[in-house]
């Protein structure tokens, strides 16, 4: 199975949250969800990903 490396996660969580569609996409589900991904990506790969 591959796993992306730290940066590689990071970069697809900002993603959400610059990319207009997914944004709106994340953002139709509940207020603030791409922020709360790209968080929650970001602590993942701080401590699970190198």
């Amino acid at each position: 199975m591959w796993t992306p490396n730290a940066a590689a996660f990071k970069a697809l969580g900002q993603n959400y949250v610059d990319d207009a569609q997914w944004r709106a996409a994340y953002d139709q589900v509940a207020a603030g969800l791409a922020e709360y991904q790209r968080d929650a990506m970001v602590a993942y790969a701080e401590a699970r990903l190198s």
